[in-house]
């Protein structure tokens, strides 16, 4: 799953097309649940437009499939 970090939020490259069911969970270094949303994919890729105003840091991103199995797990900058 590479991730790009853009200016309106995060792009996912997915393998399949049918990656449905897919949600994220969003940390903050000290652990803490700063957002969580479903996550649609479209033409293999999905987008996620933060609920939230991020402050510049770092940020851990985790992806879950619809069984909620963890996926993947990013780190990103916000700048």
């Amino acid at each position: 799953f590479p991730v790009t970090i853009g200016e309106n939020g995060i792009n996912i490259s997915f393998e399949s097309s049918s990656s449905s069911g897919y949600h994220y969970k969003l940390f903050n270094p000290a652990g803490q649940l700063i957002e969580a949303d479903a996550l649609s994919v479209n033409n293999k890729l999905g987008h996620i437009a933060f609920n939230s105003h991020l402050k510049t840091g770092v940020y851990y991103i985790n992806l879950y499939d619809q069984n909620n199995e963890l996926k993947n797990s990013q780190t990103i900058i916000i700048q």
